[in-house]
């Protein structure tokens, strides 16, 4: 009897001995779990667009690619186009004014509503009508209204847009300006003819 209780003694004093050196053991021999993989950076977005309007963009920007006309309410439109028409109506429209017999008061106008059309770079007048006349000459105001109706030109870069608009034509003041001489003289200055299609414009 008192062998087994040396014996379960013994083996008591090993397990508590075993206790005590695992509890003791250096901290570099536990095994550290592996640390999860850190997750990738994220892409930063860009800056001009809306945060969560980045797939909108890029289906508008495939639907609708940046094209190389004009902006309508660019100042280039508003140099080449809307500076220009009226100018190149009117000068159409004093191919009717002949003098002589059909000679007017300077102070003489008419006035032509009118809607400008651009469609596919072809420009063209259309819905010419008589709105205010003080000239009591049918046959050139026949002949006005036709010329600025028959005004066409071509220009790549100007966008589809039809507008309203108006024609002031004053054929007393403006003889000197739009007649035959003053448009086909070539003097010794400068050529403008490439940049403005007033000359250019038949």
């Amino acid at each position: 009897m008192k062998k087994l209780l040396a014996l379960g003694s013994i083996a008591l004093l090993a397990l508590l001995a075993l206790l005590l050196w695992q509890l003791h053991e250096p901290a570099d021999a536990v095994a550290v779990a592996p640390k999860p993989a850190a997750a990738p950076a994220p892409v930063a977005a860009d800056p001009t667009v809306p945060k969560g309007l980045e797939q909108v963009a890029a289906k508008l920007a495939e639907k609708y690619p940046k094209s190389d006309k004009m902006e309508v309410d660019s100042d280039d439109f508003q140099l080449q186009f809307r500076d220009v028409i009226p100018q190149v109506a009117t000068r159409n429209a004093m191919k009717c004014y002949t003098g002589g017999l059909h000679t007017v008061h300077r102070n003489a106008k008419i006035k032509f509503t009118t809607r400008d059309v651009i469609k596919n770079g072809e420009v063209s007048i259309v819905d010419v009508k008589v709105a205010e006349s003080t000239i009591d000459d049918p046959e050139m105001i026949a002949c006005m209204t036709k010329e600025i109706a028959a005004t066409k030109w071509h220009d790549d870069k100007l966008p589809d847009v039809e507008e309203q608009d108006m024609v002031l034509v004053r054929p007393g003041r403006n003889v000197n300006k739009f007649s035959q001489e003053a448009m086909n003289y070539e003097g010794s200055g400068p050529d403008f003819t490439k940049e403005h299609p007033i000359k250019s414009v038949q």
